[in-house]
Parts: structure tokens; C-alpha cells; sequence
């Protein structure tokens, strides 16, 4: 073998070695950026999407299509004064049977000599009222089964963003469909929804009130508005009064009109959808959900009076009343005037349907 035969295998041989040498120390650096089976460890890692937080309380709207107001009166504001009844607890719950009499006198046929803060001096009192509570059983199942959420239905599991996005999608869908609004994580009553469930049915309700407004002579609009507002207002107050006994149920602490009527009770916003839903079956009048930063209050689409609490909004005025308690129609708490509130769309916008 030659001088020039020997050197070239020998220069081959180094190349060789220091390629591999290299490859080497490429291998083992890559694999120290990326530890062994980092691929396959980042697909398989599962995550838990994060569960929303629940707004129980009455007061504010994540609702995108609302209008900002403030409550103007005519009489002074009073940071002091009247709060709802707490008439009892909401772990005391009593369904009643149908046909049940709900009997109440209507403050709006009183005769006020003047008004003390939050106490009004009567001359003489309303007449007595009663009707009987109609409801078709299978819309209270309805009520109680078709809204709210249990934590396990909207909880999912995810590795990748893919499967984020889905899973995602599906508990959106599901919250959609069962009456729940989630915007920037926290989930609380859709209003909207409501009513458009609410009003088929109590139509058998709203017929009866419309009887008993003809009997007790309310034929006009603020008449029989107050009639229904009355009904409304004789239902027990219970605060977060939910329709489904089952504390894995989650339905904010608000129930559908069935599940109001089915109980005689319920907080704020329950009673507030209620009769939402009665003006709206008969189509009295156009009405709006007020919120305030921790109660619920609705505004009648009803000629303003003098001395009537109002707020404007969606370009026109509403008289507003309190359905916790027996208060005239246009008089609210002097705690509320001058708060700024978010109201909901109108009854007529939201629900469409005909009778």
C-alpha cells in the first residue's frame, strides 16, 4: 500500500469520526433543549377548562344589547329606606297545588293624602282582589329541568387548543340552549331567553287577571297593568328562591314564570319576569327589566302621570314599580332615585310571538 493510499484512509477515517463526533454532541444538546419524550408528554398533558363564576345576585345585565338610564322622581331620594320583605328563607320551599287563591288589595286604587319617605297616607284602601294561581304542570317540569346547568355539563377536559375550542363550543351551545349567558367567564340568568320561555306559559294566567281587571272595572291600560302588577306583588318574597331541589342544579338563584307560579314566590328578578311575561301574553303593555347595582325593577310602557318615578330609555319613557311589595304603580323605594340602571331590552323586541 502506498504513502498517498494509507493517508487518504486515514484522513477518511478522521472526517468520518469527527462527523459522527458532531452528530453526537448534536443529538445530545437537542435532547437536552426537548427532555426525552417532550412531544408526546405536551399531547398528552389534560388540562381542566376553568369553570365560570356564577352571579346569584340580582342587579346588572351581561346582556350586549342593553340601554343605561338613571331613576328620576319627582320626590326626594332617601339612601335609608325601604328593602324588600325578607318574607322567608329560600330553603323554605312549598310548592302549592293549582288552583290555589292568591288574594291581595290594590294599592293603585288608594287614595294617598301624601306620601313620608316611604310611607303612604291612605284615605281609604283598594278593594279586596283574589284569583286563582292556572298552570300547566308540564311547563313547571319544563321550568325546572329545561334551565340552569349542573357543573359537570359544562366542565371538559382538553389537551389541545383544538380540542380547547370545541369543548368550548359545546358548553357554549348548552348554556344557549338552557338560559344562561357566559360573558367574560361568569354566568348569570338570560333575560331575553326567559321571557321568550315565560310567556307561552301563562297565558291561561293572563286570561284570568284580564277577568278579574273587567270585574274590579280597571279597563284601561294602567288599570289592568296594575291588576297583574298587584297579582304579582301578593306572591311571597323569598330571596334566591331557585325551582329545582337539587343543590347540584345551578339556576342563579332565579326561576321561569311556571316555577314562580308553581311556588306563589320568589326574589326580584323572578316576580319582575313574571310580569314581564303576563303584560306581555295579553299585550297590555310594552315593559323593560331595570336593573339596579342589587335589585331588579320593571318599567311599564304607560303614559307618565304626575309624580310618576320613570327612567328614559330605548328612546322612551317607562313608569316604574316594585314587585316585592304593595307599591302603586310609578312610586319605587327613595333609595333607588337618582341610581343609574341597565335595562333590558322591551318585552316587545324580545318576544315576537303571537297568541
Amino acid at each position: 500500500m502506498t504513502m498517498r493510499s494509507t493517508g487518504s484512509m486515514l484522513l477518511s477515517t478522521a472526517f468520518a469520526i469527527g462527523v459522527a463526533a458532531w452528530t453526537r454532541l448534536g443529538v445530545q444538546a437537542w435532547q437536552h433543549a426537548n427532555p426525552a419524550g417532550s412531544t408526546e408528554a405536551s399531547a398528552t398533558v389534560v388540562r381542566v377548562a376553568a369553570m365560570p363564576r356564577i352571579q346569584r345576585r340580582a342587579g346588572g345585565s351581561a346582556a350586549i344589547r342593553v340601554d343605561r338610564a338613571r331613576i328620576e322622581s319627582p320626590a326626594p331620594a332617601d339612601a335609608s329606606s325601604w328593602t324588600p320583605p325578607r318574607h322567608a328563607p329560600a330553603a323554605e320551599r312549598s310548592w302549592i297545588c293549582p288552583d290555589a287563591v292568591v288574594t291581595w288589595r290594590d294599592p293603585n286604587a288608594e287614595r294617598i293624602r301624601s306620601w313620608r319617605g316611604d310611607v303612604r297616607d291612605c284615605s281609604t284602601h283598594g278593594p279586596e282582589l283574589g284569583v286563582s294561581i292556572e298552570i300547566d304542570s308540564a311547563d313547571v317540569e319544563e321550568a325546572i329541568n329545561g334551565f340552569g346547568f349542573h357543573p359537570d355539563e359544562i366542565s371538559f377536559r382538553y389537551r389541545t387548543q383544538e380540542e380547547y375550542d370545541l369543548g368550548a363550543l359545546q358548553r357554549d351551545r348548552l348554556l344557549d340552549a338552557r338560559g344562561v349567558r357566559l360573558n367574560d367567564e361568569v354566568v348569570s340568568p338570560d333575560y331575553p331567553w326567559m321571557l321568550r320561555r315565560g310567556v307561552p306559559t301563562v297565558h291561561a294566567m293572563a286570561d284570568r287577571l284580564e277577568e278579574a281587571a273587567r270585574r274590579a272595572g280597571a279597563t284601561s291600560i294602567r288599570g289592568r297593568a296594575s291588576i297583574m302588577a298587584g297579582f304579582v306583588q301578593a306572591l311571597a318574597y323569598r330571596e334566591n328562591l331557585e325551582a329545582s331541589d337539587d343543590p347540584e342544579h345551578e339556576q342563579m338563584g332565579v326561576m321561569l314564570p311556571a316555577a314562580t307560579l308553581s311556588r306563589a314566590s320568589g326574589d326580584c328578578d323572578s316576580k319582575a319576569v313574571l310580569l314581564c311575561s303576563l303584560l306581555n301574553s295579553t299585550q297590555v303593555c310594552d315593559s323593560v327589566l331595570v336593573h339596579t347595582e342589587d335589585h331588579t325593577l320593571v318599567g311599564l310602557g304607560l303614559q307618565m302621570r304626575s309624580g310618576d318615578d320613570s327612567i328614559r330609555a330605548w328612546r322612551r319613557d317607562w313608569v316604574l314599580l316594585e314587585t316585592t311589595d304593595r307599591w302603586p304603580v310609578g312610586r319605587v323605594a327613595r333609595r333607588h332615585v337618582g341610581e343609574q340602571v341597565t335595562v333590558e331590552e322591551p318585552s316587545s323586541l324580545v318576544v315576537r310571538t303571537k297568541r
